[in-house]
């Protein structure tokens, strides 16, 4: 069972890893797809901090998860 605790630790670890992704996409733009002439690309953008989020949430819930299975055995 996905408690609240789990949740949020599973959504801060996701908020950083989209910060962070979206932060390294802004600073190695060599080609103007996120920012150009000082306009950002926002739904570009959005879209990699919204995957990473998606991916570290569910694999810090899966792996905890599993870990809880395991012990359960």
């Amino acid at each position: 069972m996905i408690t609240r605790k789990l949740a949020t630790i599973a959504a801060i670890l996701g908020g950083i890893a989209a910060v962070a992704i979206m932060y390294i996409a802004l600073q190695h733009n060599p080609q103007c797809e996120f920012e150009c002439d000082g306009a950002i690309d926002w739904s570009h953008l959005l879209m990699y901090g919204g995957v990473a989020f998606l991916q570290v949430f569910a694999f810090v819930i899966c792996l905890a998860l599993f870990v809880k299975a395991i012990k359960n055995l």
